[in-house]
């Protein structure tokens, strides 16, 4: 259970999917939001390559893998 205040952080990593791609830790931010927490920062802390398949269809393109960080 969280008090007010608290701090809530959550280790994402965006996705690929098709080519197409899904900014997981944005719209896991917006949901955050839309439970009643107030989103505190978006961390940016590093990006992955693509898979050999991915890099072949749609070539690189790094996913990012973030930290969420609401307070409750």
């Amino acid at each position: 259970m969280t008090k007010p205040g608290d701090r809530i952080a959550l280790v994402l990593g965006n996705a690929q999917y098709g080519g197409v791609l899904v900014p997981v830790d944005v719209i896991c931010a917006r949901i955050g939001e839309e439970l009643g927490l107030r989103l505190d920062r978006i961390i940016v802390a590093c990006y992955r390559g693509s898979s050999a398949q991915h890099m072949r269809l749609w070539g690189r393109r790094p996913s990012r893998e973030s930290v969420v960080v609401w307070r409750a």
